[in-house]
């Protein structure tokens, strides 16, 4: 995630703070909705300060929940 800083004309990024995956860009994605679920994976990340720009490949598949049994979290 990305926003504007107006006082700095910067754009900053911000990191997650959970176990989320660095990127749901570019890759495959979609939502179950009889399990309340949304899938995604083989997703590409970029970043100006990581990777020395490069992209990133991720080859996994993640599962977040909505469903609060579950515990609201990516698996």
């Amino acid at each position: 995630m990305t926003y504007y800083q107006k006082v700095t004309k910067e754009w900053l990024a911000l990191t997650a703070a959970n176990d989320a995956p660095k990127s749901i860009s570019s890759g495959l994605g979609g939502y179950n909705k009889e399990e309340d679920i949304f899938y995604s994976g083989l997703n590409v990340s970029i970043s100006p300060s990581e990777n020395e720009g490069k992209h990133h490949y991720d080859a996994y598949f993640y599962a977040y929940s909505f469903k609060k049994t579950l515990g609201n979290a990516w698996a």
